[in-house]
């Protein structure tokens, strides 16, 4: 899940899902494992939208857990919905990488 996405002054939210029964542990995903569950534009996401949008996938999809980054919208709606979230790995090593080179003062992203 990701509403970091830009179009104009508009943000993207963007929710992708993928079955249980295509999750594999030898492998890695790939695209078409997955399938879009959501995908709408607005000035801004709150966690009560995102959580009344998960509300709807949860209709027809079971929701086990959640990956996105640690956004506090993301995180409300997901503790709203009483959902787990495992930060996904992109950001968490960018995050830890940020740590280690800020220190130092020559992180690229100065």
């Amino acid at each position: 899940m990701d509403e970091s996405i830009t179009f104009g002054s508009e943000k993207i939210l963007l929710i992708l899902g993928i079955a249980e029964e295509k999750i594999s542990y030898d492998r890695a995903l790939i695209h078409s494992d997955m399938e879009v569950l959501y995908v709408g534009i607005r000035k801004e996401w709150k966690g009560k939208d995102i959580q009344q949008i998960l509300d709807e996938i949860s209709i027809s999809k079971n929701i086990l857990y959640a990956v996105s980054d640690e956004g506090r919208n993301l995180v409300k709606a997901y503790k709203l919905l009483i959902c787990s979230h495992i930060q996904d790995c992109t950001h968490k090593l960018t995050n830890y990488i940020k740590r280690l080179y800020e220190k130092e003062g020559n992180y690229p992203g100065l």
